[in-house]
């Protein structure tokens, strides 16, 4: 199969200040970001539980706007590769893998193993030296790994499930710290690991039961560009009970996220900026389907 998809983005910015604020004041700026993007698939299935395939594909991400000046002010402080502006990221991929059942279809195995290269990543940061945060490009990041999936019926209304992937990133090219090539990419996980289940039984005629636990692990990752900083491994556990009705028109569930309150940051930029990861919390759903 192929598939082509084109995108065009125009963007305008104003600098709405009052002149006594912003030597800027009223100045527009416009920038039009566009990328075609195409995709091939090629899939191979020798039998009804076995099939393999491969797939090419582009991705894009717009570019935009930083503060008016952070450009000079940053090639004033010896800084390079700083601008107003910022570029489109542009992704390539390459993915091969398989999808296999067994066991009457009870037991499905998924595997892939992927290479992605990334001209102009966007990284957002803090430059101390010039005071601003703003977004910038990091010429360009290889990325490979593989993932594998396990989906298995264990018996009748339990579901079980395990999937683990790795990633393996590197910095190629990067015009505003040279000194930081060959480092891991930001905000990139060497290792994910999710594990979890869920059983339905029923309860009556029309009323089910259900309970499901999900468990996420994610690996170590740095912060920046120059691996300074990073986030240790964290655990987090989710779980979910309730009833519903068996024609699925409604459903009461309870919920707990992150169950095991977890502190760990969602984002953090180095100059001290930080989001925090959401704790534990709790909740009541009710779904009615008209």
């Amino acid at each position: 199969s192929l598939a082509v998809r084109y995108d065009r983005d125009e963007r305008e910015q104003t600098d709405i200040a009052p002149p006594e604020f912003s030597a800027t004041s009223g100045l527009t700026r416009e920038e039009t970001f566009s990328e075609t993007q195409p995709k091939f698939t090629l899939k191979y299935q020798p039998s009804d539980e076995l099939n393999f395939f491969f797939t090419w594909s582009k991705g894009f991400r717009s570019g935009g706007f930083n503060q008016n000046g952070v450009g000079a002010a940053a090639e004033a402080a010896g800084i390079p590769g700083i601008s107003d502006d910022y570029d489109k990221e542009v992704s390539e991929n390459l993915e091969l893998g398989f999808k296999s059942a067994f066991l009457d279809n009870s037991l499905q195995l998924t595997g892939a193993v992927f290479a992605t290269d990334v001209d102009d990543q966007h990284f957002f940061q803090f430059i101390g030296a010039i005071n601003a945060q703003l977004l910038n490009n990091i010429d360009e990041v290889s990325l490979w790994g593989a993932e594998l999936e396990l989906q298995y019926r264990a018996a009748p209304g339990l579901d079980l499930y395990a999937a683990y992937g790795y990633t393996d990133s590197e910095i190629k090219d990067y015009t505003v710290t040279p000194a930081d090539e060959g480092n891991w990419a930001p905000y990139v996980a060497q290792d994910t690991v999710n594990l979890g289940g869920q059983y339905v039984f029923p309860i009556g005629d029309a009323i089910e039961g259900l309970f499901r636990v999900d468990y996420e692990r994610r690996g170590e990752q740095y912060w920046d560009t120059a691996n300074s900083s990073s986030r240790s491994p964290l655990d987090l556990v989710n779980l979910r009970a309730g009833l519903q009705a068996s024609s699925g028109q409604w459903s009461l569930m309870a919920w707990a996220r992150n169950l095991t309150d977890e502190e760990y940051n969602a984002e953090y930029v180095i100059g001290g900026i930080a989001q925090i990861g959401q704790p534990r919390r709790y909740g009541v759903d009710l779904t009615w389907r008209f």
